[in-house]
């Protein structure tokens, strides 16, 4: 029995919310289809025929049939009652913790819930792993590697992603919902162990898997209502032999870097947004003797360096309203701090103020 059937919106809306998920149309034609979870989940960029080629990305999931729908929310109910939190050291098995209670639960309360069959128990299991641990309905776009961001700029706005073969993609996905949107804004600054509401509605933060987050909250600074942009980053940054390989660096000028950080230079790394900073700070990096201590001071984490002799400063936000600034850290206070660690290599995320000028002078 096929996983994927025909699409039917009806259903859909049932599962998410608040979101509108378009099915492929008729007329379009595939250009590339591919699976991110086998069996549960597919993307396909697909587009309609004619002389400007403008492909759309569409998610596809395994779909629910009335009773599995009842079934999830029935056991997400459960779940939220009777699930306890993971002990001290068991955070890394929070996956098998979450499958193996629902499992019991549907054995505990089966009749309660819904009595579902084997096949049935796969996809409610694949919607409570995305829906509770994952990113909801983003959590295909999260897992496929070939996306290097998430963009929503609103409700009744496609998402849109960058894709490394197409570029900018709109998606099949639309937040219709203001509350909605605002309600996973919230749960996304959660994962990042962060705080957004209208007193505070900018967040720049990083989520788990080491992605970076900036967002916005409702009205406040964006008209259109709540915003956010999710940057993806490899969990294994690329090495400099991997940019030569790719040809973003020439091997006469890896050496030539190379060469700089032997003698301690003072190296600047500057571009567009996107252009790959971060990715060639970090492939720098390894040319760094493990012995040396590096201290690195940054707004967001996002520099990870390959040495244990590492120490990471990052920025606080001010805890007050208004002018006050209390308990704020700055990118400037944490420059003159780290001189006081005597580092051998100092590198600093992003330099926008006045803390360029301690840097210089150090």
């Amino acid at each position: 029995m096929p996983l994927f059937k025909k699409e039917k919106k009806k259903e859909e809306v049932k599962i998410n919310k608040g979101i509108r998920v378009d099915p492929i149309p008729p007329d379009y034609e595939v250009l590339q289809s591919y699976y991110v979870r086998e069996g549960f989940a597919e993307v396909v960029i697909a587009a309609k025929p004619g002389i400007v080629v403008e492909p759309v990305y569409f998610v596809r999931e395994v779909e629910l049939n009335e009773q599995e729908a009842k079934a999830l929310e029935r056991l997400k109910d459960f779940l939220a009652k009777e699930l306890e939190p993971p002990a001290i050291g068991e955070e890394q098995e929070v996956k098998k913790i979450l499958l193996d209670s629902a499992d019991k639960l549907l054995k505990k309360y089966g009749r309660g819930i819904g009595v579902v069959d084997e096949n049935s128990k796969k996809k409610i299991f694949y919607y409570l792993e995305r829906d509770l641990l994952g990113f909801g309905i983003l959590n295909v776009i999260m897992e496929d590697y070939r996306i290097e961001d998430i963009s929503c700029d609103g409700v009744n706005v496609p998402i849109y992603v960058w894709h490394r073969d197409y570029e900018s993609l709109p998606t099949n996905i639309m937040f219709t919902d203001r509350s909605v949107l605002d309600d996973f804004i919230i749960q996304l600054a959660h994962k990042a162990g962060k705080h957004i509401s209208s007193a505070f509605p900018m967040l720049d933060a990083m989520i788990y898997g080491k992605h970076r987050l900036a967002a916005t909250f409702r009205e406040e600074v964006s008209p259109r209502g709540s915003t956010f942009t999710i940057r993806k980053f490899r969990e294994k940054p690329f090495s400099i032999v991997e940019l030569i390989q790719s040809n973003v660096l020439s091997p006469e000028l890896a050496a030539y870097f190379w060469l700089l950080l032997e003698n301690k230079a003072n190296i600047m790394v500057a571009g567009a947004t996107g252009s790959g900073k971060t990715t060639l700070l970090n492939a720098l990096s390894c040319f760094i003797k493990p012995r040396m201590k590096i201290i690195t001071c940054e707004e967001t984490a996002e520099l990870n360096m390959p040495t244990e002799n590492w120490v990471r400063f990052v920025t606080r936000e001010s805890y007050g309203l208004g002018a006050t600034k209390t308990g704020e850290i700055s990118l400037y206070d944490l420059v003159r701090m780290s001189l006081r660690y005597r580092p051998d290599y100092l590198i600093v995320g992003e330099i926008r103020g006045e803390e360029a000028f301690v840097l210089f002078q150090a």
